[in-house]
């Protein structure tokens, strides 16, 4: 045999009369059955940055192992490693299989969550009279080129006071 899963042949052989003996052989079945191995993952879950992230996957058995993965409840199966980049979550089936193990499945959650980014007013002033300053904000949180909606503004009288600048924008 070659050491993996299935069923061999026992031989018994030797001389059929052995002195006062007259032997007969028999046989039987040597079988290599499926060993067990188990898969898991912690998957990922993180606020986000911007990039593309997956889970790691721990196995008890690397070697020769194929491991596919399902983004539909188990339905297909896939080699793809499945990614997670933006805000959201995604639920993962792994399936480890080996031709000399029992296949071994774990379920992992990819998961993104919403990064704080706060937007303050600027203060502002101006002399009575004058017309009023261009009113904005400081963006802080924001990653790369990512920008955020928002809108500035300042209900004053036009008279001599301290006024709110406000700043509003779509919440989650």
């Amino acid at each position: 045999n070659n050491g993996t899963v299935g069923e061999y042949d026992i031989t018994v052989t030797g001389a059929a009369i052995q002195g006062n003996y007259k032997v007969s052989y028999t046989g039987n079945k040597y079988t290599i059955t499926r060993a067990t191995m188990t898969v898991s993952s912690d998957g990922y879950s993180k606020v986000y940055d911007g990039e593309e992230h997956s889970a790691v996957i721990d196995c008890t058995v690397t070697d020769g192992t194929v491991f596919t993965y399902s983004v539909d409840g188990g339905e297909t199966f896939k080699t793809e490693v499945p990614t997670i980049q933006n805000v959201g979550s995604q639920n993962v089936i792994v399936k480890a299989s080996n031709a000399n193990y029992e296949d071994a499945t774990a379920e992992y959650t990819l998961k993104v969550d919403y990064k704080a980014v706060t937007v303050t007013a600027k203060e502002k002033s101006k002399v009575y009279g004058e017309a009023d300053p261009e009113f904005d904000a400081e963006v802080k949180g924001t990653l790369g080129s990512d920008t955020v909606a928002y809108e500035v503004s300042c209900e004053n009288n036009g008279t001599v006071g301290e006024y709110d600048i406000t700043v509003t924008g779509a919440a989650i």
